[in-house]
């Protein structure tokens, strides 16, 4: 609203080559665009001091308390003798796999791809939804419009995927995420011939909801896979995915015009069915045959 009140659309063709890609050429709203960065810089200053202040020290001296009586110490019994087929105590926070054990572990790379296989869709359409957009909405501050919508999304997924998560296993918990993920970016496409462009915003929310649920899933398969004691560390490494799915993005994106926006939505679709395959083959469970 502040960088556009007018609603104007763009108007400047990129190239006589690419006619259909369009920007801006206004020049007060051009020169509104550097404030911007301005306000939201100060914004996020505020908002990390303001987390920075509500941080405090574990306080180690609490004992677990279960009407009223402590058992602690029956805890950590029950905790330990939970144990995956890798051999991981994976409750007992002192005991895990190191980094380089965990790599040496086909269920790793796996995991490794999954996370890769997942971002791609939903960066590629959180990145360029505006551009598409644009080909068959004309209404800038709809469009900006969607991307709250899309973070509103964003934000409700975390507890949405954290629910179903502490709710069930993993591997419905993921197979869920990527047959929506999947669903969704395959027909985002066809979306513009519905003439009803809230299914637009829609579509793209629930895609930003699946990008949460990544973040939120992940983590707790890492624990129950590798163990607690060097979570930093694998975490760190399999959340290297995120650097190879954001350049793959760029490259699929800066094809849009060659590709068409229909075959970057299929090949998006078909990366992400590489990691629904493996949620499948995914087979790390607990000593007793459950799934973790």
């Amino acid at each position: 609203m502040y960088i556009n009140p007018d609603n104007m659309s763009p108007d400047k063709p990129y190239s006589s080559m690419f006619p259909n890609e369009k920007y801006f050429s206004d020049p007060v709203l051009l020169a509104k665009v550097p404030k911007i960065f301005l306000i939201l810089g100060c914004t996020y200053f505020c908002l990390q001091m303001l987390g920075i202040s509500l941080l405090s020290e574990k306080n180690d001296d609490l004992a677990v308390s279960i009407n009223g009586e402590e058992k602690e110490e029956e805890t950590e019994l029950i905790r330990s003798e939970k144990i995956n087929s890798l051999g991981v105590k994976y409750e007992d926070s002192s005991q895990g796999l190191s980094l380089n054990e965990a790599c040496r572990c086909a269920a790793f790379w796996m995991l490794f791809v999954k996370i890769f296989s997942q971002l791609v869709p939903t960066g590629f359409v959180i990145t360029y939804y505006k551009t598409f957009g644009q080909t068959f909405i004309n209404d800038d501050q709809f469009l900006s419009q969607v991307g709250s919508i899309a973070a509103f999304f964003n934000a409700f997924g975390t507890f949405f995927w954290g629910f179903v998560i502490d709710r069930s296993v993993y591997k419905i918990s993921f197979i869920s995420l990527s047959t929506t993920l999947i669903s969704l970016t395959s027909t985002l496409y066809l979306v513009q011939y519905l003439n009803f462009r809230i299914a637009y915003a829609i579509c793209v929310g629930l895609i930003s909801l699946c990008q949460s649920g990544v973040y939120v899933i992940m983590p707790t398969v890492i624990v129950k896979t590798f163990g607690g004691k060097n979570f930093q560390a694998v975490y760190g490494a399999l959340f290297l995915s995120p650097l190879l799915s954001s350049v793959m993005v760029g490259i699929i994106g800066s094809n849009s015009d060659k590709i068409g926006w229909f075959w970057l939505f299929t090949i998006c679709a078909l990366v992400a069915m590489i990691g629904w395959t493996l949620g499948f083959l995914f087979n790390v469970k607990k000593s007793d045959g459950e799934e973790i």
